[in-house]
Parts: C-alpha cells; structure tokens; sequence
C-alpha cells in the first residue's frame, strides 16, 4: 500500500490535477516537475508537481471543507489514507470534474479494507479520470445514468445549460449522513479508539422486535422509532421520517450493513431521546 512513484519521495497533501495524482508546489523544488498554461483570460501560470500513479491506503476519514482564500471560495472533500505508515490527504474540489464520480461511487466503498485511488488523462473524453479499487477491482458507482436510483435528474434550464444542483446536493447529503458516520466507526474501531459518540445510520421495514433475528442495535433502535414516531419530541415527525432524517435513508437493507458499534451509537442516541 502507500504512493505509486513516477519520481522520488513521499508527500501527504495530495491533488488530482495535470491529469494525475500529485503534489503542487507554486516554487521551484527538488524532484518536481515544471507545469505552466494559460487562464481563460489569458494569464500565464506555472507550477511544479510530483506525479504518482496511485495513493491506496485505508481511509480513516473523509471531511467536507468550506473556506476562503484572497477573496476566493474553495469547497470539495479531504480523504485521510492511512498506509500503516503515513497518512496523506486527497484533496478532491467541488468543482473538479472527477467530484461527481467520487460521490457516486463512495457508499459501494467496503471503508473496512484499504482502497486504491489512480487518476490519469482520459483521451476519449479528454479530462482527467479517476479509478477506485479494491481487491483488484473497480468500485462501481452506486448512482449512474441507467441506475439513478433515488438521485435526482438533472434539469435542463431554458438557456440549454444543464443543471446538476439538486443532484450535487443529494450526493453530498448521502456522504455527510451515511458515508462520513460510516468511515468514522470503523475507523475508530480499527485504531483502537472506541465508536465516537452521536453518529446516525438509517432503516424501515422488518420487524426485528417479533423475529428476533437480528441483533440487539436493530431491535433498541426500532423500539426507539417507534416510541418517538408522531411525539412533540420529533415534531410530529412519522417513522420514516425519523429515520431519513437522522440516518439519511428509510431503507433496512442499508441499516444491516452497517458496522455493529456505529448501530450501538445510534440505538443509544435515540434512547436518549426518550422520557419515558
């Protein structure tokens, strides 16, 4: 695991840009190379990278980040991969065009074994492309064209300009409810640390309280659902509503996936809600 070298060396900030994975430094250093073009407007830029094939790893953390610099706006995700050794950090922007594929693909992720991110120049489509493996094989999207499930459709406004908000918001919903809590549990519980406290999943449909097949965590938290479903607590608020809201989906399929110290979390969470 670790960094795939063109060059030499080790980095822990990393991008993908100049249709790889890299580090980007804007002065001249020892084993980089010399990238310059042009802006839109016509000026000229230079920068000096050091290219890797791959970063794999596992990823102990994905953090969504919004802050400003000289008057600009930089929003996107930071992804932790720890190799055993090092951590190094990807830095994927909103605005990048490999975003869109990242989200897509980040609830297929088994956060459980390590994962191999590679980027290269695509010629057919001609932009940068972005691969995640693990065992060997390609991560598939959850969400795509033909399979859309609940992902909005983009909306095609008068001017002709397509438009992909409402899905960039669903996609970002999902990481920030599902993924993130997610990677947070099982990281914790392959370092050491113990689940962190307040994290929330999701689920609706069997009935674990009359089958009892399933383990505790699912029973406490329909219990709990249940309990609170149609309460001033919630607002009214009916089950599926409770679980959308505080796990991101109503599906029970997603919730037995799920590690058993994240369901624990939340079970508490909910019981904690509870006068009575």
């Amino acid at each position: 695991m670790g960094l795939e070298e063109y060059g030499q060396g080790n980095g822990t900030y990393l991008k993908i840009k100049h249709d790889c994975i890299c580090e980007e430094s804007k002065v001249e250093k020892d084993g980089y190379k010399k990238v310059e073009g042009t802006l839109q407007d016509g000026t000229p830029w230079k920068k000096w990278i050091r290219p890797y094939k791959a970063v794999s790893g596992y990823i102990d953390k994905i953090e969504r980040y919004d802050r400003e610099h000289e008057g600009r706006k930089f929003r996107g995700w930071n992804i932790t991969i720890n190799d055993g050794e090092e951590h190094f950090v990807l830095d994927i922007p909103f605005s990048s065009r490999v975003n869109g594929r990242w989200m897509k693909l980040a609830e297929s992720i088994d956060y459980t074994k390590p994962v191999r991110f590679s980027a290269w120049h695509d010629r057919k489509s001609n932009s940068t492309a972005l691969n995640v493996q693990q065992d060997g094989v390609t991560v598939p999207q959850k969400y795509t064209r033909e399979d859309p499930g609940d992902m909005p459709e983009p909306i095609q406004r008068s001017s002709g300009k397509w438009d992909y908000g409402a899905q960039e918001d669903f996609l970002v919903e999902r990481l920030l409810k599902f993924v993130i809590p997610n990677v947070e549990v099982v990281a914790s519980n392959r370092n050491g640390v113990g689940a962190p406290a307040g994290i929330s999943n999701n689920g609706l449909e069997p009935d674990y309280e009359e089958t009892g097949e399933q383990d505790e965590p699912l029973r406490a938290i329909q219990r709990s659902v249940k309990a609170l479903a149609g309460t001033k607590i919630v607002n009214g608020a009916s089950e599926e509503k409770i679980l959308n809201d505080y796990f991101g989906t109503s599906n029970w399929a997603e919730i037995e996936k799920l590690p058993e110290g994240l369901l624990k979390a939340q079970a508490a969470k909910l019981d904690e809600m509870i006068p009575f």
